[in-house]
C-alpha cells in the first residue's frame, strides 16, 4: 500500500513539473496597444499582437458605413507557400 502511495505521489509531482516546464516553453504574442489598423476602402486588418514576424489580428469589413469583424465559413485562411 505504501509503495502504491509513493508511486502516485511521484507521478503527480512529475506531471506537475512537466506542466510547468511546458507552459514556460510557449511563445506568447506581444500585445500592441493601441492596435494598428491597415485599412482600405471597405476592408481592413486590425493588428492586435505580434508573434515573431507574424501579425495577429482581426479582419474587418465595412457594411453600410460600419466596421464589423469578418468571419469565414471555411475556418481560418492559411497562406499558400
Amino acid at each position: 500500500m505504501k509503495r502504491i502511495l509513493m508511486l502516485c505521489l511521484a507521478s503527480s509531482v512529475s506531471v506537475a513539473v512537466a506542466s510547468a516546464w511546458v507552459s514556460g516553453q510557449m511563445i506568447r504574442p506581444e500585445k500592441i496597444d493601441p492596435p494598428i489598423v491597415v485599412s482600405g476602402a471597405d476592408l481592413s486588418f486590425r493588428i492586435e499582437a505580434r508573434q515573431g514576424s507574424t501579425a495577429i489580428g482581426k479582419l474587418l469589413v465595412r457594411i453600410e458605413g460600419r466596421w464589423v469583424e469578418a468571419d469565414t465559413l471555411a475556418g481560418p485562411i492559411r497562406p499558400s507557400n
